[in-house]
């Protein structure tokens, strides 16, 4: 399976520098991007948007002197910001000749593209755009690569921009969208990992309660997290973290590093009132941003 070596989100709160715990225990609910002049050079930073900006300043941050043979990315809407840029300037232009620049950033994969170049990887690269569930299929790609002794980058990135909002008001919507950025460097190798990609699972929401009876969940010692607990069709306890981290369409990303931080955790845990002990042995992130399908990850120490 895939072992989780190091991680990095940017999100609500400072969860680049002090992570997500700190941020689910703090009150700060703007999204705090980092310092990208520590990391990304000058005359990139002036050509790349916000969305690649998160992305390539994650995987350096996961990366440190490391090399990696792959890198597999999330995203529902991909770089939102540029498609809006990209479709102005053809209606401005009146359908004459375009410019290919605001097509080519506007591609779900020019975030892949972007952290390729930066780090030189030539290796295996692919995005993932399943809308809700785009986090997971890119999950379930990094667990076959590290079957394959492959060293991966496993993101996640979407943005919120006020056109977005404005159109999910006027579909009447409930919960706007939020911007945040997660990334994870995986490999097979176990030993000084932090924790271990033991299951990643795309289903019906109807099989869910056989999922959890073949899996052997454990009320006792399993936990539950997720994006929208409201839509948990059992009457068990879960933790909902999109509170902290908003609604986006890859936010299991955020719930990942928040699973990873529980379990390396050496004392118990409370957030929000939900308390989870040190002898924590499993924890599910289970996302139901489909109406019919469900997402199923599954960390562990």
């Amino acid at each position: 399976m895939a072992f989780i070596h190091n991680y990095s989100t940017i999100s609500r709160g400072d969860t680049f520098n002090k992570g997500v715990l700190y941020s689910c225990m703090s009150t700060n609910n703007e999204v705090l991007f980092p310092n990208y002049k520590e990391n990304i050079p000058g005359i990139n930073l002036r050509r790349v948007s916000t969305i690649v900006k998160m992305g390539l300043a994650n995987t350096l941050k996961c990366l440190g002197n490391k090399k990696t043979d792959a890198i597999v990315i999330g995203t529902g809407l991909g770089s939102i910001h540029n498609s809006e840029l990209f479709l102005s300037s053809y209606i401005d232009s009146n359908q004459h000749i375009l410019s290919p620049t605001p097509f080519i950033n506007s591609v779900h994969n020019t975030i892949s593209g972007e952290v390729a170049l930066h780090t030189q990887s030539k290796g295996y690269n692919s995005t993932y755009s399943q809308g809700g569930l785009s986090f997971e299929g890119a999950v379930m790609d990094t667990i076959l690569l590290t079957k394959e002794r492959k060293q991966v980058i496993l993101g996640s990135v979407d943005e919120s921009t006020p056109t977005l909002d404005t159109i999910l008001q006027k579909m009447n919507i409930q919960h706007l969208f939020d911007t945040g950025s997660s990334f994870f460097y995986c490999t097979d190798n176990k030993k000084k990992s932090l924790a271990e990609i033991t299951h990643c699972i795309i289903s019906t929401k109807n099989k869910i309660k056989s999922i959890l009876f073949d899996l052997k969940f454990n009320i006792n010692e399993d936990y539950i997290i997720s994006g929208n607990s409201s839509c948990y069709p059992m009457n068990l306890d879960t933790f909902d973290y999109s509170k902290f981290c908003g609604i986006y369409m890859t936010n299991p990303s955020f719930g990942m590093q928040l699973a990873i931080e529980i379990l390396n955790s050496s004392t118990s845990t409370c957030i929000d009132g939900y308390n989870f002990p040190d002898q924590c042995k499993r924890i599910f992130i289970i996302n139901h941003a489909s109406k019919t399908d469900i997402g199923i990850i599954i960390i562990k120490k």
